[in-house]
């Protein structure tokens, strides 16, 4: 289902992404983990809002505001996420000794 968690499409784009970090095109694969973040999350929400939200003509409009607040959330989740991910499966790898001396 669209490469969603725990399909084995998943698991194949994780490690296509491990990979491209690993042979040493970590900017690259940084930029592949956001934009797949980002359609993931696009997935989700739709699912989400199919499943429990109201029809579309009955909703009331949201201010722009909330909304970008709702989507810049949403990316910095995925953001954290894709770390989060990388220095479970790499813990002593090059992309996250590079992020700790980042962050730290």
């Amino acid at each position: 289902m669209s490469g969603l968690p725990p399909s084995p499409l998943f698991f194949s784009e994780v490690f296509v992404l491990l990979g491209g970090f690993l042979s040493g095109h970590a900017a690259v694969a940084a930029v592949a983990a956001a934009l797949l973040s980002l359609g993931f999350l696009g997935l989700v929400h739709a699912l989400i809002e199919s499943m429990l939200g109201e029809p579309r003509d009955a909703r009331v409009p949201e201010r722009r505001s909330s909304r970008l607040a709702a989507r810049l959330t949403l990316v910095v989740g995925a953001a954290l996420l894709a770390l989060s991910v990388t220095a479970i499966a790499l813990p002593d790898s090059a992309p996250v000794e590079a992020l700790v001396r980042w962050a730290g």
